[in-house]
């Protein structure tokens, strides 16, 4: 196989589609979660009622109140839709152990096996953002402004970042020097006469991956015109 191959499936409709069915199902386990914790907050005749509700008369009643947990049941909301971001990503070992640093915090009972349970959660945290999962930005925006789609979409859009993932994936097989060959030969491509594509493979790696993903398109489209006008800068 060659980069071809690679941007060929990085490209692919089918990856789009398949990003796009992951971030439906979190969206769904959103909607699930945020229900079970905000009936674990409640006591009493609250939590009859609440409990007695259809799911679209709690979604109803959730979205009058902009979606807002209380305290502590905010925090676990977040750190069960990471777990289960790791487990829709297939990483069983990561969703068991935040799983099981999840139980150890609530358990806790002194402030530095608080602390300890804590710091092993955040230890996934960089993993969870390259999946699109913002741990951080998501439960403070969440516990300011209530956790809606649209928040939802700034700092937890999985399915993107699975896309994403997937891409680099499959750029990393033949690597940054795949790349560069990639880029090298547009410049001999009559429909982009005049590539400078010393300048495209100077750049960071990021980028590069960026500009042979766009190029791999367009041309694939035959949008040639497309292609200089992004990159013509490049011209």
């Amino acid at each position: 196989m060659g980069i071809e191959d690679h941007l060929d499936y990085a490209s692919s409709p089918g990856l789009e589609r398949e990003a796009e069915k992951l971030q439906e199902r979190f969206m769904l386990n959103r909607g699930f979660k945020l229900r079970e914790f905000y009936l674990q907050s409640l006591q009493g005749a609250d939590k009859s009622k609440f409990a007695s509700m259809s799911s679209d008369d709690q979604t109803k009643f959730l979205q009058d109140r902009h979606y807002k947990l209380p305290g502590e049941f905010a925090d676990r909301f977040v750190t069960e839709m990471a777990i289960y971001t790791a487990k829709q990503h297939g990483n069983e070992t990561v969703a068991k152990e935040l799983d099981k640093q999840l139980k150890a915090l609530k358990s806790a009972t002194t402030d530095s096996a608080k602390r300890a349970a804590q710091r092993k959660i955040n230890d996934f945290k960089p993993m969870l953002n390259a999946w699109g999962f913002h741990w951080d930005d998501l439960l403070k925006e969440g516990k300011e402004q209530g956790f809606s789609e649209q928040i939802f979409k700034q700092h937890a859009n999985v399915g993107r970042g699975y896309m994403i993932a997937e891409q680099n994936a499959a750029f990393d097989v033949e690597g940054e020097e795949g790349v560069n060959k990639y880029l090298a030969k547009i410049k001999s491509d009559p429909k982009y006469k005049g590539f400078k594509s010393d300048i495209a493979t100077g750049k960071e790696y990021h980028e590069k991956k960026a500009i042979a993903l766009d190029h791999f398109r367009m041309n694939r489209s035959k949008d040639a015109a497309g292609f200089k006008d992004a990159y013509h800068h490049f011209f």
